[in-house]
């Protein structure tokens, strides 16, 4: 299957999204998140998949990651991840352990 993305935001073109129909799920997926303390709802889920007639990717899936993208406490002092944030962590709300914050690139 070939998604367009849009290279102005790193998102699906809006086209392709309008084309589709989409159905909402629930889920109960485990996370870990410390509490939150805001007057807001925290939501976020993050689900990688493909199509089985693309046969099974998922091992280059992570190896790839894993070099691109690792978690923080892989991650090497002085080394660039910016391309594999864009791919992997283009907009996450998630923390750097190290920093304490959002890390950008």
């Amino acid at each position: 299957m070939d998604v367009p993305i849009d290279p102005a935001t790193n998102c699906i073109e809006s086209t392709w999204v309008d084309s589709h129909t989409w159905t909402p799920v629930e889920l109960e997926a485990a996370h870990r998140s410390g509490a939150n303390k805001s007057t807001s709802d925290r939501k976020a889920i993050y689900a990688t998949y493909n199509q089985l007639s693309e046969g099974d990717l998922r091992k280059g899936y992570y190896e790839h990651r894993g070099k691109e993208w690792p978690a923080t406490h892989m991650r090497k002092e002085g080394e660039s991840y910016a391309t594999g944030a864009l791919t992997y962590g283009f907009g996450s709300p998630m923390l750097s352990v190290g920093e304490g914050k959002q890390v950008t690139f």
